[in-house]
């Protein structure tokens, strides 16, 4: 239904996301500055952002936190995650029940994550594209912007976010368009210029 990233920078953290399904960016992304960055996709279930955050911030690691949440669903196989702390521990998963073609990859500093994709080259495009330079928002809509090159979403790329804190605060949200990347783009760079302007 939809493929994400979630990454990091030093002390910056950034989540990126692409979806059929409208308004997404009211949905997967889940951020705290100085905590952590958390996709919560497939069958999206909310509360892994609003608690996974909140157990973040005391100071439990990824993994638990996951765990943790894991077990107080009544449907874990329906559920996509990843989960980054502000220090860069990481934790995954990608339930069994996900629409398919469903994949993930844990990098160094990132994680990407998708479900019913196109096309199995997705992911790998994506973590290939967000690359070891530049600035995180460049880098994460690199990595979008791969994906969606190498096939998108099953039901098309209608709909997508991006989410930056401490580098540049950055929360762009294309609720629904016919090309959501050209006018995330867009959208990211009009927020910049009013930043720069001291406005």
């Amino acid at each position: 239904m939809t493929f994400s990233i979630v990454a990091r920078k030093n002390k910056s953290l950034g989540i990126g996301v692409v979806s059929g399904s409208v308004a997404v960016g009211d949905r997967v992304p889940w951020m705290k500055g100085g905590v952590g960055a958390i996709a919560t996709q497939g069958y999206t279930e909310t509360r892994y952002g609003r608690e996974g955050l909140r157990l973040l911030e005391e100071g439990l690691g990824p993994s638990y936190v996951l765990k943790k949440l894991l077990q107080e669903d009544f449907s874990p196989e329906r559920r996509q995650v990843a989960i980054l702390s502000a220090d860069g521990r990481k934790a995954v998963h990608t339930g069994s029940f996900c629409p398919p073609t469903r994949s993930s990859e844990d990098r160094k500093n990132y994680i990407c994550i998708g479900n019913m994709l196109k096309s199995e080259r997705v992911i790998p495009k994506m973590a290939e594209a967000f690359g070891k330079r530049g600035k995180l928002w460049k880098r994460i809509l690199s990595a979008l912007e791969a994906g969606a090159e190498a096939g998108g979403d099953r039901r098309g790329d209608q709909t997508a976010a991006i989410l930056v804190r401490n580098e540049e605060s950055l929360d762009v949200k294309i609720d629904y368009s016919q090309n959501s990347l050209r006018d995330l783009r867009k959208g990211i760079l009009e927020a910049l210029s009013v930043m720069n302007s001291g406005l």
